[in-house]
């Protein structure tokens, strides 16, 4: 039952999804409006210091919604194709600049290994799994002191391995085999029910391209999980 409720729930989601392209595209048109009588205006007055302010806004909403527009084009293509891992990963960061808790209060680290190898991949799976992980960082850092999100991603061989480890609160080690399980969650929110889809999902995702994933955690410290993909050859 809790299975079908979240499926019901993705499917609405996915129903929004479908229409945030036309929605964002039509968003184009209003702000280069905005933009350009914006820059009209501080040509003709320059001594009008807030119309700065207001171009500013304007170049931040565009950049929000080239963002969008990109992130739906590619998670639309269904191909297989070469994916470059530290392109997604610094996608998903960015829109994470939109979520309040990561703006404000995480610190982020980034150690992206240059040059590495692509992997075979849809975009929008890979997209999706690592969002899944972020969210669940950013749920476990909520109480946290310490608030700080590492992520890295380098080649072992004949592998690209993507490791994300989040200063939480650490998941116990009897439910380390557990949260990959479909309706398994720790989660429980101001009585919010999760059903603990979001890690099954992207277990599956990485499977589906030949690859593992794998988590260590320690209960008050941090919890690490690493996406081990091989290759392009």
């Amino acid at each position: 039952e809790a299975l079908e409720l979240e499926l019901i729930k993705s499917n609405k989601m996915a129903e929004i999804g479908r229409n945030v392209e036309g929605i964002v595209h039509n968003l184009n048109s209003p702000l280069n409006s905005i933009l350009g009588y914006s820059q009209l205006i501080l040509r003709n007055n320059p001594e009008i210091k807030d119309i700065d302010k207001i171009l500013d806004a304007g170049k931040m909403a565009a950049h929000i919604v080239k963002g969008l527009l990109d992130r739906v084009k590619k998670s639309n293509a269904s191909m297989i194709h070469p994916v470059n891992i530290n392109e997604v990963v610094e996608q998903e960061l960015e829109l994470c600049r939109h979520n309040l808790f990561y703006k404000h209060f995480v610190i982020s680290e980034k150690e992206l290994q240059p040059r590495i190898p692509s992997v075979m991949a849809n975009f929008g799976d890979m997209s999706l799994a690592i969002a899944n992980i972020l969210n669940n960082a950013f749920d476990a850092m909520k109480d946290s002191l310490n608030k700080t999100l590492h992520v890295q991603t380098e080649q072992k061989g004949d592998y690209v391995l993507l490791t994300i480890t989040d200063s939480g609160i650490g998941i116990p080690k009897a439910n380390l085999k557990k949260i990959f399980e479909v309706n398994f969650s720790t989660k429980n929110i101001k009585g919010e029910t999760r059903y603990g889809l979001g890690l099954a999902i992207t277990k599956q995702i990485i499977e589906k391209y030949n690859g593992t994933i794998e988590v260590s955690s320690k209960v008050g410290a941090f919890s690490t999980f690493t996406i081990s993909l091989p290759v392009l050859k």
